[in-house]
């Protein structure tokens, strides 16, 4: 039961890796997002997570008015699929691909003041794939123990026979 229950568990990660690699590939020719309060997009071998809270509250023009003191939470808005030729990142990704921010913004329309509160992940699609492909990786080389083989036969290796390599 346990051989064939950690079968289906690589080939279910197996197939998200490839999954994965398929979407990292298209990341580079398309910017693909799920917009709704946040976002979720993915361009340029990245995938962007952005939660946002937008408050308003009635603007209060006067002299000793409290601008904004009664905020409430926006309604959620639908997610939507919007598949772009061109699209930008929210922030510019460090040297592995991993950045985090986190911000707020303000303006008044005519009637309401609005803040949106931000928090922006960028994780790359590489760190997905390497997570999904060790499973399938350590299924093929303690199906090659089990048969008798070296799991990953190394060439020049002292335990390793010549015919083996």
């Amino acid at each position: 039961m346990g051989r064939r229950l950690l079968a289906i568990a690589s080939l279910i990660s197996l197939l998200t890796c490839v999954a994965l690699v398929t979407m990292w590939v298209r990341s580079y020719r398309n910017c693909v997002e799920l917009v709704g309060t946040g976002w979720i997009k993915s361009w340029e071998g990245e995938i962007e997570f952005v939660r946002m809270v937008e408050l308003s509250a009635p603007v209060d023009f006067s002299e000793h008015g409290n601008m904004g003191a009664e905020m409430m939470p926006e309604p959620t808005k639908p997610v939507e699929l919007h598949v772009h030729a061109v699209g930008a990142l929210m922030l510019e990704p460090d040297a592995f691909g991993f950045r985090y921010g986190h911000g707020t913004n303000f303006y008044t329309g005519e009637e309401r003041f609005h803040e949106t509160i931000w928090d922006c992940w960028l994780v790359p699609y590489w760190l997905f794939v390497a997570v999904t492909g060790v499973l399938p990786v350590l299924w093929v080389g303690l199906r090659r123990r089990r048969r008798g083989k070296k799991a990953f036969p190394v060439a020049g290796s002292l335990t390793t026979p010549p015919e083996a390599v």
